[in-house]
C-alpha cells in the first residue's frame, strides 16, 4: 500500500480525479461498484447500486426459472420493471440475440442486445418454450392467463434479497442502476447508454458519473505511498 499526498486546491483535485477516472479505471478497480451516494440531480435522492458480487449473491437464491429470467433482463439489459412484464413472446429474437421494447401504443421504442456471455439467452429459451402465447411473463389462474404485476415483482425482489442478506435498499431499480453504471464505467459512450436505457436526456446519466468520481476519491484516500511531489507547482 502507498499513500499519495497531493498539495493542490479543491478545483485542481477535482481535475486530478477526473483524469484518473479517464485513464486509470482498471488500476483503481472502479468496477467494485459504490452504493447509496447522493446524486447531483435536483431531487438529491439516494440510490443503491449493487456490486457484481451482490448481484451474483442475489441469483444464488433466485432459482425459479421465470423469476430468474425476469431479473436477468433487468440486470443484463437494463429494462424497467414495467418494460419487462409487458414483453411479449414475439419481442424476443434469440437468433440475433436482441430484445425489442415497445411504447404504450405498441410501437417500436428501442432494441437492446443480449450479452453474449450471459445466461439470459438460455433462460429466455426455456421460458419461451414453456409459454404458449401472449405475455412472456404470466401465470394461469382459473383457466385465465394473468400477466405479472409490478407489486409481485417487487415482493419477489425483497424476498430473494433478504435470503441473500443484501441491504434493505436493494430494489427492482437496483438492477437497472447496476447495468447503467457498468456501461458508463466500461467506456461505453453516454449517447449509446442513453439509447440503451431509453432515457430522453443525457443529464439522467450524470448520477453515474458522480458515483464514479466519489468512488475514485475514496480510492485515492486509501493510497498510502508518500510523495513530496507538488502537482500545483510541478516539483
Amino acid at each position: 500500500m502507498f499513500q499519495l499526498k497531493i498539495n493542490v486546491g479543491s478545483e485542481k483535485f477535482e481535475e486530478v480525479i477526473r483524469l484518473l477516472k479517464l485513464n486509470s479505471i482498471e488500476v483503481l478497480q472502479v468496477k467494485d461498484l459504490s452504493t447509496g451516494i447522493k446524486t447531483s440531480m435536483k431531487d438529491k435522492r439516494k440510490i443503491f447500486i449493487p456490486s457484481k458480487d451482490q448481484i451474483d449473491q442475489f441469483f444464488k437464491f433466485c432459482l425459479d426459472i421465470r423469476h430468474r429470467c425476469l431479473f436477468r433482463l433487468m440486470s443484463d439489459c437494463g429494462l424497467r420493471v414495467n418494460e419487462t412484464i409487458n414483453l411479449m413472446i414475439e419481442d424476443i429474437d434469440l437468433k440475433s440475440m436482441g430484445v425489442i421494447i415497445k411504447n404504450k401504443e405498441g410501437k417500436f421504442f428501442r432494441s437492446i442486445p443480449i450479452p453474449a456471455n450471459s445466461e439470459l439467452n438460455r433462460l429466455l429459451y426455456m421460458v419461451i418454450v414453456d409459454t404458449t402465447q401472449g405475455y412472456l411473463f404470466s401465470k394461469t389462474q382459473a383457466d385465465k392467463i394473468i400477466q405479472y404485476k409490478t407489486g409481485s415483482v417487487s415482493s419477489w425482489c425483497r424476498k430473494y434479497a433478504k435470503i441473500a442478506k443484501l441491504p434493505n435498499e436493494m430494489s427492482t431499480n437496483s438492477f437497472r442502476h447496476f447495468y447503467a453504471y457498468y456501461l458508463m464505467n466500461n467506456n461505453v459512450p453516454p449517447e449509446i447508454v442513453k439509447e440503451l436505457l431509453g432515457v430522453k436526456n443525457l443529464m439522467h446519466l450524470q448520477i453515474y458519473n458522480d458515483l464514479a468520481i466519489e468512488k475514485l476519491k475514496l480510492k485515492v484516500k486509501e493510497l498510502t505511498f508518500e510523495s513530496n511531489f507538488d502537482l500545483q507547482n510541478g516539483n
